[in-house]
């Protein structure tokens, strides 16, 4: 599924060249895997990919100063139930950043309107 979200999030912003992914390191397997995934589809659409590892609120907040900096493209957050948990929190870091977001699971961008 990630690599068709990446998809999606790329027709949807078709200028976008450089992308920030969320996965949570501690979930080592899973963010491996993600991260493979999600290298070869941004590479297919000629997408460069950062990688922060985000498994605690402090990591959370620290990547968003750091985005906030470097302003990539948009925010691929990637399918983990640490995400889902900190729902809130994202979606209202990337508003108050205004950095364009792809999340996985649908509670996320239900956050974001609330």
């Amino acid at each position: 599924m990630p690599p068709r979200i990446l998809g999606l999030l790329h027709e949807v912003l078709p200028g976008a060249k450089r992308i920030a992914v969320f996965v949570n390191q501690r979930n080592t397997k899973r963010a491996e895997t993600q991260v493979k995934e999600l290298q070869a589809a941004a590479d297919s659409i000629g997408l460069k990919t950062e990688i922060y590892g985000t498994s605690t609120v402090v990591e959370i907040n620290a990547a968003f100063a750091t985005l906030a900096r470097k302003r990539p493209d948009a925010l691929f957050v990637s399918a983990d139930p640490f995400f889902v948990v900190r729902r809130v929190q994202l979606a209202n870091l990337a508003a108050r950043h205004a950095i364009a977001s792809s999340f996985s699971a649908r509670d996320n961008v239900q956050a974001g309107s609330d």
